[in-house]
């Protein structure tokens, strides 16, 4: 996929999340009982689609890629959280790495609470795309104490789903890096400073 020749991270990271179920329900939905299982599922196919034509990677830097790394799938880090829809949300272009506009339009906030840390994120709907949102899914981009050191500097993205209770799941072992970590001729959304949680989420993607 292009955006004025140059690829969109977030249109193509769509691609291997339409081909995964478990990127979109909660694993109770989908009968997978066991939770580490619902996760590498999900990470197998990450690793599948990295390998594949569709890949991020450039064919050089797929010859010698050794993998995506996580932190340990830690079910503590899957929470059911409250979330606050904002009608008539903002539409607005967020930045990106390469100057490609993307727009957006803000959907409402997701109340995060882990442990002590506490945490009002925005949550957002794409408007070049709807399959996400159509499956009640949308995109939240953030930044926590991990960045530039565990993990991207620039922040990560996690999808969140909204299910039939109202509730948002927000589950950071699927936190997924920027591609332009991978290969800097992607665009990649830039998350916006509010979108910051004050405390480190060791969980998802990592360095």
């Amino acid at each position: 996929m292009f955006r004025n020749g140059i690829t969109s991270c977030f249109v193509l990271y769509l691609l291997l999340v339409m081909a995964s179920c478990t990127a979109k329900q909660d694993p109770i939905e989908i009968g997978i009982q066991n939770y580490i299982d619902y996760v590498n599922i999900h990470r197998n196919e990450v690793k599948a689609f990295f390998n594949s034509e569709d890949s991020p990677l450039t064919p050089e830097a797929r010859m010698t890629f050794k993998g995506v790394d996580y932190f340990p799938v830690d079910e503590h880090y899957r929470l059911i959280a409250d979330f606050e829809p904002m009608h008539n949300g903002t539409v607005f272009v967020m930045p990106t790495t390469l100057g490609v506009e993307e727009k957006y339009r803000t959907v409402g906030y997701v109340y995060i609470q882990l442990d002590s840390i506490s945490a009002k994120l925005e949550i957002y709907a794409p408007l070049t795309n709807s399959k996400k949102v159509e499956a009640g899914q949308y995109f939240m981009p953030f930044y926590d104490g991990t960045n530039g050191d565990e993990t991207y500097a620039g922040g990560r993205y996690l999808d969140v789903y909204i299910n039939e209770e109202g509730k948002a799941i927000v589950d950071f072992n699927f936190a997924y890096q920027p591609f332009c970590r991978y290969n800097a001729a992607f665009s990649c959304a830039i998350p916006p400073k509010s979108n910051t949680i004050p405390g480190r989420i060791r969980a998802g993607e990592k360095n």
